[in-house]
């Protein structure tokens, strides 16, 4: 149930919206499509203000969520689902034109069955900005797509001027709605706050979340290299250090001039110690090898409180974890602290060669004793890791939880097959850092 309770808050706020709109009323005789085109735009509203929620990374929603990762996903669905909902609103708006200020819109002068003295200039003033918070979202989507694919930097530069245009939607809801937008209505007190959570959200996370979540600051103690173009960076906090548990990633940023590199996530590579904090770091884009080429010892950087939920002790006994290159570092998180020799753990680490598998010395220790059964594989002399590998080693007699960490489409490929090759599996765990 926990894992659902995000999905089942949006789905609440959504449903909560659709009873407030059918309780009220418009304040004008309008026709019923011009009403549905209404809801429609403040079921947009409530998807609009969940998206800049989750753009805030805020701890609690690692809670509703089941782990920072899976909010972002649905922070794509409703972002995608908030763009539709503009088109639904605009053009079922058009269609009710003719009945705004009642049947026979067109034969009614100033009064009180008619439009206000100057009402008709302002309905076309609200009409115009709506057609330009359309239009800046069409153009600023197609640009995020362009970028996405160019720089991740660049796409979330390109992302954040999305405040625009739902700014200019917010001016135009409180300037043309057709129902109480102020007031005691239930509907109107309702849009009031999702509104309020909206706008502050979006504040907050373009302009004061980098500022104001980095709070622990380390210096780094330790540069070693774990692998070809990976290094293991070691931090000691200066004060006082995060508490995170094995498993979990926190976003990090170095701020020294020259050496500035943008906050991004890494899965935390060592089991917890008190003021001391550990990263595996491998060069995979401009930003993490510009890292790597000028990180010393003595620099210094911050980080945010921990997010995920990528935890072995929440699944059954009976588990296979399936490690993909420098996907490797929350199962070394794992294998450092004390496990409980109840369970019973099979671990296939996959590199595509030996100069480039992080920790493979190490872990080619774990098998003694550890109570880990290791299982090496080399790409390059083994080809890819498929699912009858798996099963030849795992009974299929047993229910077993998998934990995966790697390369997507390696992800892709296992759960698929693991599907169909008759293991059976308990609940297949894994997070995505795609933070988009």
């Amino acid at each position: 149930m926990r894992k659902h309770q995000g999905p089942l808050f949006i789905l609440l706020t959504l449903i909560l919206t659709f009873i407030f709109w059918s309780v009220s009323e418009p304040l004008k005789n309008v026709a019923p499509v011009r009403q549905y085109s209404e809801m429609a735009a403040s079921l947009m509203l409530v998807c609009f203000a969940w998206v800049n929620f989750i753009s805030t990374r805020h701890p609690l929603l690692d809670s509703l969520f089941h782990g920072l990762d899976k909010s972002y996903l649905y922070h794509k669905v409703l972002s995608i689902t908030s763009v539709l909902l503009i088109f639904v609103h605009r053009f079922t708006l058009d269609a009710g034109k003719g009945n705004h200020y009642g049947e026979n819109r067109v034969n009614l002068g100033p009064g009180p069955n008619g439009p206000p003295p100057g009402a008709e200039n302002g309905a076309e003033l609200f009409s115009g900005i709506a057609n330009l918070s359309m239009l800046l979202f069409i153009v600023l989507i197609l640009l995020a797509l362009f970028a996405w694919k160019m720089n991740y930097e660049k796409w979330k530069n390109i992302h954040k001027l999305f405040f625009i245009p739902y700014m200019i939607g917010i001016i135009h809801y409180y300037g043309s709605s057709d129902y109480a937008v102020t007031g005691l209505s239930s509907l109107g007190l309702w849009l009031n706050l999702v509104n309020l959570v909206g706008l502050t959200s979006a504040i907050y996370s373009i302009g004061f979340y980098e500022r104001t979540a980095f709070q622990s600051r380390y210096v780094v103690t330790n540069i070693r290299t774990v692998a070809k173009n990976t290094l293991e960076i070691t931090g000691k906090a200066f004060k006082k250090g995060i508490r995170y548990k094995e498993g979990q990633f926190t976003f990090i940023k170095f701020t020294e001039e020259g050496k500035k590199f943008p906050s991004h996530p890494f899965t935390i590579s060592q089991s917890f110690r008190k003021n001391e904090i550990q990263f595996a770091i491998k060069a995979l884009g401009d930003h993490t090898s510009a890292l790597l080429e000028n990180v010393q010892e003595g620099d210094t950087f911050a980080v945010t409180s921990p997010h995920g939920r990528f935890d072995y002790k929440a699944g059954s006994k009976r588990q296979v974890w399936l490690a993909g290159g420098i996907g490797i570092t929350p199962f070394r998180s794992f294998y450092q602290s004390a496990i409980s020799p109840q369970y019973s753990i099979d671990l296939f680490y996959c590199y595509n060669n030996e100069a480039e598998g992080p920790y493979l010395d190490e872990i080619k220790t774990l098998a003694a004793g550890s109570g880990i059964r290791v299982h090496l594989h080399d790409l390059q002399t083994k080809g890819f890791l498929d699912a009858e590998d798996i099963c030849e080693v795992v009974p299929k007699t047993e229910t077993v939880d998998v934990y995966f960490c790697g390369p997507e489409p390696l992800r892709i490929k296992l759960e698929r097959e693991l599907k169909t090759c008759g293991l059976r599996i308990g609940h297949f765990h894994y997070e995505s850092f795609q933070f988009k």
